[in-house]
């Protein structure tokens, strides 16, 4: 007979398979664990339904257990990271600083199927935290008040995001130097970049939508850079961004002739 160990080397072996998680709350309840109940209405929650109210009573049904439970569910976590949100019964979102990946990045992935991951004050580290195993296996990437070298986004370049369809580097003091390596980032699922509150200027709002990478992009995030209206043409350019669903531009110096060109171009979709 399967222990919670077996269970668990399975959803982290499959961590996008509900499957695995089902089985496991199936036997939660046999044992009487109220955890099997939390998984299960949290799995259900996962998908899509036009039931509002069997959403509404399963919402606060797991809000109640949330609260009764997290911090017997959480033990093993506590301390390790900042942060914590449940996904699915299990601690699939963290917060956390550079050194505490890097003290418990590897005991981190072997407790809990990460898939979304916040790093702050990653600056020096960032090239050794790419080395962990971890970050391979992540949707959501975000850093963030870090102050990134062209070698750490490099090292970001260098080991890729595999699973990623979220990469955000908000307040890295990222310039047009610092950003290029990532118009080389191998990353095929990823389709949301947020590089907001950053100095980056035209140079890369230009060589963005001449790379690879603008051809699978739907959110682009530039708010509060130094883009003027050299930059903003070449965004709006024909053809530019074509899979395109969300730009946040606000916070630069583009410009009427800029903003109208955006506008234009991409209608509602664009923020200007």
């Amino acid at each position: 007979m399967l222990g919670e160990g077996e269970f668990l080397t399975e959803i982290l072996h499959s961590p996008g398979d509900l499957a695995p998680r089902l089985v496991f709350a199936d036997w939660l309840e046999e044992q009487g664990d109220p955890r099997g109940e939390f998984i299960r209405i949290q799995c259900e929650l996962s998908e899509p339904s036009d039931d509002l109210s069997r959403r509404d009573e399963l919402d606060h049904r797991q809000e109640q257990l949330r609260r009764q439970f997290e911090h017997e569910w959480t033990r093993d976590v506590r301390g390790l990271v900042n942060g914590w949100t449940f996904h699915c019964g299990f601690v699939e979102s963290v917060e956390a600083t550079a050194d505490q990946l890097m003290k418990h990045g590897d005991r981190l992935r072997q407790l809990t199927p990460i898939r979304y991951l916040t790093i702050q004050s990653a600056a020096s580290t960032t090239r050794r935290i790419m080395e962990l195993q971890l970050i391979q296996q992540l949707e959501i990437l975000r850093i963030e008040r870090s102050r990134l070298s062209v070698r750490d986004v490099d090292a970001i370049r260098i080991r890729g995001l595999p699973q990623a369809h979220t990469l955000a580097l908000s307040q890295c003091d990222l310039t047009d130097d610092t950003f290029a390596p990532l118009l080389e980032l191998h990353a095929p699922k990823l389709h949301d970049l947020d590089v907001s509150i950053n100095q980056l200027r035209n140079r890369t709002a230009i060589d963005l939508v001449k790379s690879p990478l603008s051809q699978q992009l739907r959110s682009v995030n530039l708010f509060a850079n130094q883009i003027r209206q050299k930059g903003a043409m070449a965004l709006a350019e024909e053809g530019s961004l074509p899979r395109l669903q969300y730009l946040e531009i606000r916070g630069n110096s583009i410009g009427r002739s800029g903003a109208h060109a955006l506008l234009k171009r991409f209608g509602r979709i664009v923020m200007v």
